[in-house]
């Protein structure tokens, strides 16, 4: 039982590239749990430059797909492999509508264990509005993936994961609104046992600015928070996501905090983490800005971060534009003290 392996890569798209195929040590597809990380390098000034979508296309090949090409981006990436999971990769997805798209999943889904790992997507060219896609299960045979704007050269890349062993129903949630606001959950879940993933970056109206952005976490027990700054201006964003209660061997932290304006690089402290065993799920950063009077590319870029477990008790946060007040969020999920099974393959770029 338990995890077996982890696999930790890193990987850069300079200016100009918009797809890179790494090659790596074999993952299995059928019990690994994705996770995905993107920040531009600091020249960027549009937020769509990082916009990615990331595809598994063997066991020993991950793709990386975007279409804006203005500066480097730096991209964390990796799997857990665990063998209570069963996974079914779906990416390099084309051809997608404005409005519903139904994705045949190839097999029936518990829903009860079952949720949407999203692994991005990037739009034709330059515009924001076209990477706004909301996961959600139309059954529990098909995904519906809606697009707030379709263009041609769009990738939509994801996972459908699904756990056995959880202390509890997963339970899918989803808020329509342009306030501050907490969401209630239909059971109480246990925090430190618990993880949520955002399946939903969207608008009512289309495009984004920095009004329309916010950051979501667990806010206790019973509640799902979602912080926006600019409370009550902007478009509707459109937000949906799952939360996993894991087993009492899985150990869920939630760091959140406030970056000040010119602070590139923030800590937050952890418990006392075993990093080896440890991956980390980004879930947004809200800018404190006002739309009016700053560059909408860049307010949107000051939002994302990069997150990372710079040692047993701190977990960091990287942006590349710093100009703006910053709320972040994440969570660092890890394994506990149940033994590998097979060798553990460490980290490979």
């Amino acid at each position: 039982m338990g995890m077996l392996q982890r696999f930790v890569g890193a990987t850069t798209m300079g200016p100009a590239q918009s797809n890179r195929t790494v090659t790596h040590v074999a993952v299995p597809l059928g019990d690994s749990l994705p996770f995905i990380n993107v920040v531009g390098d600091g020249t960027i000034s549009n937020c769509w430059d990082t916009y990615v979508s990331m595809s598994r296309l063997s066991e020993t090949q991950t793709r990386f797909e975007r279409a804006g090409n203005g500066g480097t981006i730096n991209i964390n990436f990796g799997y857990v492999r665990d063998s209570r999971l069963t996974t079914r990769y779906f990416g390099q997805i084309t051809g997608l509508v404005g409005g519903s798209n139904v994705i045949p999943i190839g097999a029936t889904q518990d829903l009860n264990k079952a949720w949407i790992v999203p692994m991005g997507m990037s739009a034709s060219g330059d515009r924001d509005d076209e990477t706004g896609v909301k996961l959600t299960f139309a059954d529990p045979d098909n995904v519906d993936a809606t697009i707030t704007t379709a263009a041609a050269g769009q990738e939509l890349g994801f996972a459908v994961c699904s756990f056995e062993g959880l202390v509890g129903n997963v339970q899918a949630w989803a808020s329509a609104s342009n306030t501050a606001l907490n969401v209630a959950l239909g059971s109480a879940v246990i925090p430190a046992q618990t993880a949520i993933w955002q399946t939903a970056r969207t608008t009512t109206a289309g495009a984004w600015n920095s009004q329309d952005v916010d950051t979501i976490d667990l806010l206790d027990a019973n509640n799902v928070r979602i912080f926006r700054y600019q409370s009550g201006a902007g478009s509707v964003s459109d937000r949906a996501g799952f939360v996993v209660p894991f087993p009492a061997d899985i150990r869920v932290q939630h760091p959140r905090r406030t970056v000040a304006n010119g602070v590139a690089v923030g800590a937050t402290a952890l418990s006392m983490v075993n990093q080896d065993r440890a991956i980390i799920v980004p879930n947004g950063a809200c800018n404190h800005s006002d739309f009016a009077t700053n560059v909408a590319g860049r307010v949107l870029s000051e939002s994302e971060y990069q997150g990372s477990i710079s040692s047993p008790v701190n977990a960091n946060f990287t942006r590349a534009n710093a100009t703006n007040e910053s709320t972040v969020a994440m969570q660092v999920i890890e394994w506990l003290a149940q033994p590998f099974v097979g060798a553990f393959m460490g980290n490979w770029v």
